[in-house]
């Protein structure tokens, strides 16, 4: 918990003077230089930022938390840059999580020198690259370098939009892109299948629609939802949810005064975290950090103010993380792999009664394609490094939760939100599990726009 914390702050810390800084650099005399000599200087400019993030992360983490991987000298440097890479052991919060987030600040360091998102993502891998090699005594991780650079990308550019549409007033800078938010509290219950209690969490929400209209998508990231909750409970704070769904390109097929069908490329980030183990099995865990895929979405308003909105995508998952029965080594309790995801999405809304209702349902099928050798017993063998994605098999991850609620013409609202979650875990050497947990949420909130500025 101390890291996400550390992580948000220096997030915050790091955000508003580079985006100041941003504004100066319009006005400042590098519009005015010859091309070349502008892009070589933002391009400076860009890897002494990313090198100054590695920099300061890495004191906080040598002389702060005093990490051991944080212990680095020339010799850590040179058998690093001699060795391949791994898949590295660390927690699911590291390593679907907060590696994103140490990617999104390099990410940010491109964006504040006026490259646009495909021109920051090289920044963000160069960025990874250099902590995998130098800044850590550990071998160089490929999970490392692919959420970081990629789930980077992605919450990065999220973080750079949200700033602008909320803090910067600068005339060419200006944004006033629509955005509808939902901030809310609850309390939530969730019962593993092997469970005959009720564990009760509070429950902090908070969802965004960056363009619901999906108006002048020309740019990645003009439309993008993010859906995010932490829970809070007697002995353990975590995030809980953490989806994101960013168009990257966009194709209007039919627009009316009515009816909107359009259809694009969208990059996925989802984040999914139960509560520590319940008799030994984690009830659920489930990330894509590097997703992209097609989508297509349906809006229809009707003349008694009743809305619909449909949405569906199918997504080839690069890399994709689930718990695991039998993966014990060091601090990973799950395994690494690929497929693919499909996301059904549906509500109904009323503007004169209020009522609402929305359905979700998300379905991940991950294979895990390196394994070990089933003869290796993990319990009693003393492994600090094993280079495996995890157990050899396939997993198929259902999530289905529908929210049914009112809300006042005010913004205010109450919702009763029921989950199912069921994993599959089909294993090539182990036995295979069927574990299902039930969620139920009673939350109020506020809904609004923000305002233009």
């Amino acid at each position: 918990m101390k890291t996400i914390l550390l992580t948000a702050l220096f997030y915050l810390l790091c955000g508003y003077p580079l985006s100041v800084s941003a504004q100066v650099a319009e006005a400042d005399s590098i519009v005015r230089l010859p091309r070349s000599v502008s892009f070589l200087k933002k391009t400076g400019c860009s890897l002494a930022g990313v090198v100054g993030v590695n920099l300061a992360v890495w004191g906080i983490d040598r002389f702060i938390w005093r990490s051991d991987f944080s212990k680095i000298n020339a010799n850590t440097m040179q058998t690093n840059l001699h060795s391949g890479f791994v898949w590295d052991n660390d927690l699911f919060g590291t390593n679907t999580f907060l590696h994103p987030c140490h990617g999104a600040l390099y990410y940010q360091m491109a964006r504040v020198n006026g490259f646009g998102f495909y021109k920051s993502v090289p920044f963000t891998c160069a960025g990874s690259l250099m902590w995998e090699y130098i800044m850590e005594n550990e071998q160089p991780s490929l999970n490392d370098l692919i959420s970081t650079t990629v789930g980077g990308a992605a919450i990065g550019e999220v973080a750079w939009r949200l700033y602008h549409r909320l803090f910067n007033r600068s005339d060419r800078r200006r944004d006033n892109t629509p955005v509808t938010a939902n901030f809310s509290l609850g309390c939530q219950l969730l019962k593993p299948e092997m469970n005959g209690h009720y564990a009760p969490y509070i429950q902090l929400a908070a969802q965004l629609t960056y363009n619901p209209t999906r108006t002048e998508c020309e740019k990645p990231y003009d439309w993008f939802e993010l859906d995010a909750r932490l829970n809070i409970g007697s002995n353990r704070i975590y995030i809980n949810r953490f989806h994101l769904i960013g168009l990257l390109w966009h194709q209007m097929l039919k627009e009316t005064d009515t009816k909107a069908l359009d259809w694009g490329v969208y990059q996925h980030f989802d984040y999914l975290d139960s509560p520590g183990k319940v008799y030994r099995q984690t009830p659920y865990r489930m990330a894509q950090v590097a997703a992209l895929g097609a989508g297509v979405q349906y809006d229809r308003k009707w003349e008694d103010d009743t809305r619909m909105q449909g949405k569906f995508f199918l997504t080839a998952v690069g890399l994709g993380a689930s718990a695991s029965d039998y993966y014990w080594v060091v601090n990973r309790d799950y395994s690494f792999g690929s497929g693919f995801s499909t996301r059904l999405d549906w509500s109904v809304a009323n503007e004169r009664n209020g009522l609402r209702v929305q359905s979700t349902l998300d379905y991940y099928q991950l294979f895990t394609w390196k394994g070990y050798a089933p003869d290796r017993n993990l319990y009693e063998e003393n492994l600090t490094k094993l280079d495996v994605q995890g157990d050899k098999g396939s997993v198929s991850f259902i999530e289905w939760e529908t929210a049914l609620g009112y809300q006042s013409k005010s913004g205010w609202n109450l919702y009763l939100v029921p989950a199912y979650i069921r994993r599959s875990n089909r294993y090539k050497a182990r036995p295979d599990v069927d574990y299902s947990t039930y969620e139920l949420t009673l939350k109020v909130g506020y809904h609004f726009q923000l305002p233009e500025k």
